[in-house]
């Protein structure tokens, strides 16, 4: 059972529950002198919060890939099970990652929780749980078409044109993680993903799809 205190800007400063805010300062305020070591070509330019922040986004990225095929058989049968679409483009989940630091900021992962609980219990969290659900829908209405063409016929024709979405096998991992292809414009931490990162993405994605 946790507890949170709050500061007059809204920071939580003290118990068991803290926002990134609190977070963000904590690790910046951190000795950088192994920060400056560890830098690379792509990272050298980042606080060591972005660091985090973009290891963070590595580790969840291939936990994704990792089960992406797992993920695409259950959308569908979801949605063939209830006489629905049976592409899976009728579903989507909200995943909690519950990840662990190490002494030298590196995410660890513990566990991924299928439909993470929402309920909240004080104003921290239903703060913080907003902005979750918020997000999803922002991530959701891109591909969410409008009622008009929701019914079997409309739909079939509505996919049949140009506009209707790009397939999988020519997106791939991108569409999973939007914030890194426009992050030059959202303020993302450290820009799109590198060559290297890419190419790690892509082979995780191709093991997936032969385990």
């Amino acid at each position: 059972m946790g507890f949170s205190k709050e500061t007059d800007d809204g920071a939580v400063c003290e118990g068991n529950k803290r926002d990134f805010k609190f977070l963000q300062h904590y690790v910046n305020a951190l000795p950088d002198e192994d920060h400056r070591a560890e830098s690379t070509a792509e990272t050298a330019a980042l606080t060591r919060w972005e660091c985090l922040l973009r290891r963070i986004d590595i580790c969840i990225m291939l936990t994704l890939l990792s089960g992406l095929e797992e993920l695409q058989r259950e959308f569908i049968g979801t949605g063939a099970s209830r006489g629905s679409r049976s592409d899976g483009r009728n579903c989507f989940e909200l995943l909690g990652f519950d990840l662990m630091l190490t002494e030298d900021l590196e995410p660890v992962l513990m566990e991924v929780n299928h439909s993470p609980s929402l309920f909240c219990d004080s104003s921290f969290d239903f703060e913080t749980k907003r902005r979750v659900v918020m997000d999803v829908f922002r991530l959701l209405e891109p591909h969410v078409p409008s009622i008009e063409v929701c019914d079997d016929a409309s739909y079939a024709a509505h996919q049949a044109t140009p506009h209707a979405g790009t397939s999988d096998a020519s997106v791939g991992f991108r569409q999973i993680s939007p914030q890194r292809t426009f992050a030059a414009t959202a303020g993302g931490a450290g820009g799109p993903w590198c060559e290297e990162e890419l190419r790690m993405f892509e082979e995780m994605l191709q093991h997936a799809r032969m385990s």
